[in-house]
């Protein structure tokens, strides 16, 4: 490979063997000499399908090695410039993922929308689901979430992402204000009783839905269970704070200033303590 490279640097021949002098170095994870042997070879090739598998081997590369805003650009320039490719698919899909490391979360999901919309198997279907509910929970679309989590729950009832689409399909619900049927989702996750913080947040969240229900009573009672169940101290600090407002919504002041001020005794470096400070004040001086 390195006296054809030397004797023959511009040919098609050497843009080939860099390709392949690039495949030995991936085995090895050596990712900056992968890139720089890619490179090398996009300068001098011409072929198109030469070019179109060496722009997806260097998106790769810059994903694995974690440069992720240039195996976005990459894997976007693949797409691009070969919309008929047979690596479309993997491409739109690498380009997401891409994306959404960068928190770049509109781009993301319309990468994902594409994908599925270019009729993908049920394997990569799997994940295509699942990305897109969550980018679109990530940037406000509810209605659409909820639908693209509960087709991931009809076609994979036994996915190892079951308790994710669950929870994200509950929180979709919940959001577009379905809290009917987002308690159902959220029941159907703690029956399994599980200890990973989604079933926590479920928990809280199964006292936010009845609170936004004014169903003030029966909030209270899912909000202490956090503590009671779960023990987790992000969450208990939160269904702390939570219970002091539904207290105050539910009109019973004398509680809600009790709860609020222990919410400040208990977990007086949370974010918690601002909040539970700032409506002790407020109702006493209402008093």
């Amino acid at each position: 490979y390195e006296l054809l490279l030397e004797k023959y640097p511009a040919s098609e021949l050497a843009a080939r063997a860099n390709i392949e002098l690039a495949e030995l170095q991936f085995e090895a994870k050596d990712y900056d000499k992968v890139i720089a042997q890619l490179e090398k070879s996009l300068a001098g090739v011409t072929d198109k399908k030469l070019r179109e598998q060496t722009l997806y081997r260097l998106g790769t590369a810059f994903f694995n090695k974690g440069e992720f805003k240039k195996s976005a650009e990459t894997f976007e320039m693949l797409c691009g410039e070969f919309p008929e490719s047979k690596l479309l698919m993997s491409a739109r899909y690498q380009a997401g993922e891409s994306r959404l490391k960068l928190m770049e979360t509109v781009a993301a999901r319309e990468h994902f929308l594409a994908v599925s919309a270019l009729n993908p198997d049920k394997t990569m279907l799997e994940s295509v689901l699942m990305r897109l509910g969550e980018t679109q929970s990530l940037t406000g679309q509810w209605p659409e979430a909820a639908s693209s989590y509960a087709s991931f729950l009809t076609k994979y009832p036994k996915s190892k992402w079951l308790v994710n689409a669950t929870y994200g399909y509950a929180y979709a619900l919940e959001k577009k204000k379905d809290y009917a049927n987002a308690l159902l989702q959220y029941r159907k996750l703690l029956a399994k009783k599980g200890k990973s913080e989604l079933y926590v947040k479920s928990q809280f969240q199964v006292g936010e839905c009845l609170f936004a229900m004014k169903k003030y009573d029966d909030a209270i009672k899912e909000l202490v269970r956090v503590s009671v169940n779960y023990g987790d101290k992000e969450w208990v600090a939160k269904s702390f704070l939570e219970i002091g407002r539904v207290l105050e919504a539910k009109g019973d002041t004398s509680k809600a200033i009790e709860q609020f001020r222990k919410t400040v005794e208990k977990y007086p470096d949370h974010n918690v303590a601002v909040v539970a400070k700032q409506r002790l004040d407020a109702l006493r001086r209402a008093k």
